[in-house]
Protein backbone atom coordinates (compact mmCIF):
# COMPACT_ATOMS: atom_id res chain seq x y z
CA UNK A 1 0.00 0.00 0.00
CA UNK A 2 1.17 3.44 -1.12
CA UNK A 3 1.43 6.17 1.79
CA UNK A 4 -1.14 8.12 2.56
CA UNK A 5 -3.98 5.48 0.85
CA UNK A 6 -6.86 3.97 3.39
CA UNK A 7 -7.87 0.50 3.75
CA UNK A 8 -11.06 -0.60 5.34
CA UNK A 9 -11.16 -3.87 6.93
CA UNK A 10 -14.90 -5.25 7.69
CA UNK A 11 -15.43 -8.12 10.21
CA UNK A 12 -18.07 -9.66 7.14
CA UNK A 13 -19.57 -12.82 9.62
CA UNK A 14 -21.06 -15.80 7.93
CA UNK A 15 -23.38 -14.91 5.32
CA UNK A 16 -27.41 -15.35 6.13
CA UNK A 17 -26.85 -19.25 4.85
CA UNK A 18 -25.15 -20.33 7.29
CA UNK A 19 -21.82 -20.52 5.52
CA UNK A 20 -18.96 -18.53 5.72
CA UNK A 21 -18.00 -15.25 3.87
CA UNK A 22 -14.24 -15.22 2.64
CA UNK A 23 -13.90 -11.43 2.15
CA UNK A 24 -11.14 -9.78 0.68
CA UNK A 25 -8.73 -6.73 0.79
CA UNK A 26 -9.09 -4.98 -2.90
CA UNK A 27 -8.05 -1.61 -4.54
CA UNK A 28 -9.72 -0.33 -7.08
CA UNK A 29 -7.96 2.64 -9.39
CA UNK A 30 -10.04 4.94 -11.55
CA UNK A 31 -8.48 7.63 -13.34
CA UNK A 32 -9.57 11.19 -12.08
CA UNK A 33 -11.35 12.08 -8.79
CA UNK A 34 -14.88 11.17 -7.85
CA UNK A 35 -17.35 13.44 -7.63
CA UNK A 36 -20.47 14.63 -4.73
CA UNK A 37 -22.77 11.90 -6.05
CA UNK A 38 -19.98 9.43 -6.88
CA UNK A 39 -18.38 9.88 -3.24
CA UNK A 40 -21.43 9.44 -1.66
CA UNK A 41 -22.46 6.24 -3.79
CA UNK A 42 -19.03 4.84 -2.51
CA UNK A 43 -19.34 5.76 1.11
CA UNK A 44 -19.25 1.51 2.03
CA UNK A 45 -15.31 1.84 0.90
CA UNK A 46 -12.49 4.24 1.42
CA UNK A 47 -11.99 6.87 -1.02
CA UNK A 48 -8.07 8.04 -1.21
CA UNK A 49 -7.54 10.82 -3.78
CA UNK A 50 -4.43 10.61 -5.34
CA UNK A 51 -3.23 13.64 -7.69
CA UNK A 52 -4.33 11.80 -11.26
CA UNK A 53 -6.69 8.86 -9.50
CA UNK A 54 -8.74 7.93 -6.88
CA UNK A 55 -8.20 4.48 -5.14
CA UNK A 56 -11.30 2.81 -3.85
CA UNK A 57 -10.18 0.22 -0.84
CA UNK A 58 -12.26 -2.70 1.32
CA UNK A 59 -12.50 -6.05 2.51
CA UNK A 60 -15.01 -7.37 -0.05
CA UNK A 61 -16.44 -10.71 -0.80
CA UNK A 62 -17.20 -11.71 -4.55
CA UNK A 63 -20.70 -10.32 -4.47
CA UNK A 64 -19.58 -6.73 -3.13
CA UNK A 65 -17.02 -6.60 -5.74
CA UNK A 66 -18.71 -7.38 -8.59
CA UNK A 67 -21.49 -4.72 -6.98
CA UNK A 68 -18.58 -2.19 -6.84
CA UNK A 69 -17.49 -2.57 -10.31
CA UNK A 70 -21.26 -2.19 -11.23
CA UNK A 71 -21.35 1.17 -9.61
CA UNK A 72 -18.05 2.39 -11.20
CA UNK A 73 -19.28 1.37 -14.86
CA UNK A 74 -22.72 3.10 -13.86
CA UNK A 75 -20.68 6.34 -13.20
CA UNK A 76 -18.74 6.02 -16.33
CA UNK A 77 -15.36 6.34 -14.29
CA UNK A 78 -11.94 4.58 -16.44
CA UNK A 79 -11.01 1.88 -14.38
CA UNK A 80 -7.29 1.39 -14.49
CA UNK A 81 -6.35 -1.05 -12.33
CA UNK A 82 -7.89 -3.74 -9.56
CA UNK A 83 -5.83 -5.76 -7.19
CA UNK A 84 -6.18 -7.90 -4.12
CA UNK A 85 -4.15 -6.46 -1.39
CA UNK A 86 -2.23 -9.51 0.64
CA UNK A 87 -4.01 -9.52 4.42
CA UNK A 88 -1.81 -7.69 6.74
CA UNK A 89 -4.14 -9.21 9.83
CA UNK A 90 -2.64 -12.65 9.44
CA UNK A 91 0.73 -12.89 10.01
Amino acid sequence: MQAGQLRVWLDRGPDPEGGPVIGRSYEIRVVGSLGPAAREAFTDVAVEVEPTATVLCGDLDQADLHALLDRVRAFGLELTDIRQVPDQLSG
